[in-house]
């Protein structure tokens, strides 16, 4: 025992020297490793696998504790606790995955903390928060090997969806914030990579789909913001559109068009509460959610 103390305050002033934090503060610098040739998990102790482990603790609040704040209506403490947990800033594509090793409550942790900021009312915070925890439930989907976790991932995508449709159909000044323009190329990335994901499921296999019409809908309000925004910027300049004679749809309805055009391959058309013959009606009518 005496031994194994003494080998760890070596390692922990070791891992502490300047050296350690010379090497962490290069980017191709040799980073410092401790092998232990005794373990056979977690063999190796390095600054970054410190750091991680610490973050994937941090992750694992407990759920009963976000569970009884949020039933007592302390919203802003559930929100406390889980926004931290989220990769807010641009990691590594790799490390972003390997910090992204999520215990079995990271989905409802997730919901949780959207339907907290919901019913707050914060949609601009909703919105980003969604949109990162969106990220992640799309990356844990398609990396997920099991059926029953990938079917709760999928569940949980489809909810966070809800969410940023909410949030953006409730506050529309969202889209026009230049703080969220990187979170929007993200976002119609990720919304694109779901609408692939959901119609190249085959009809009769049983693996996890997500048949949400949301997708397309949060695809148009990006694309008419855009539009709207061109537009806005076209008259207040001497930039004329070329007219061809033939007027064409905008973006923003051909969207629309195309996705009653593949959903309705399925019958998905009226999925989500039928939500796209509403957003539809809406539209007709003249004006946007």
């Amino acid at each position: 025992m005496e031994q194994a103390l003494e080998n760890f305050d070596m390692c922990t002033d070791l891992l502490q020297s300047q050296e350690a934090k010379a090497c962490k503060g290069e980017e191709n610098g040799d980073v410092i490793v401790i092998k232990l040739p005794n373990l056979q998990l977690d063999s190796t102790v390095s600054v970054e696998e410190i750091e991680n482990s610490l973050t994937a603790l941090e992750r694992c609040q407990s759920l009963e504790e976000i569970q009884r704040l949020h039933d007592i209506g302390d919203y802003s403490s559930v929100v406390r606790l889980v926004c931290p947990t989220l990769c807010m800033s641009g990691y590594h594509r790799n490390k972003h995955l390997d910090l992204m090793t999520s215990p079995p409550e990271r989905p409802a942790q997730l919901l949780l903390m959207q339907d907290s900021l919901l019913k707050l009312s914060d949609f601009r915070q909703c919105f980003q928060c969604s949109e990162v925890a969106l990220n992640e439930a799309i990356q844990q989907m398609m990396n997920s090997t099991s059926g029953a976790s990938k079917e709760e991932w999928v569940a949980t995508a489809t909810q966070l969806l809800t969410g940023i449709d909410l949030s953006l159909s409730s506050d529309s000044c969202i889209l026009q914030e230049s703080t969220v323009t990187a979170q929007l190329v993200r976002l119609c990335s990720n919304l694109i990579q779901l609408i692939d994901f959901s119609m190249a499921v085959q009809e009769e296999t049983k693996e996890p789909s997500l048949s949400s019409v949301l997708p397309w809908i949060i695809l148009h309000r990006i694309i008419k913001h855009e539009e709207e925004t061109l537009h806005s910027m076209c008259q207040h300049t001497d930039f004329k559109e070329e007219n061809s004679g033939t007027p064409l749809l905008p973006s923003s309805l051909m969207i629309l068009n195309t996705a009653h055009e593949y959903l309705g391959r399925r019958s998905w058309c009226c999925n989500s509460d039928g939500a796209l013959p509403k957003f539809y009606v809406s539209f007709g009518s003249g004006g946007l959610p």
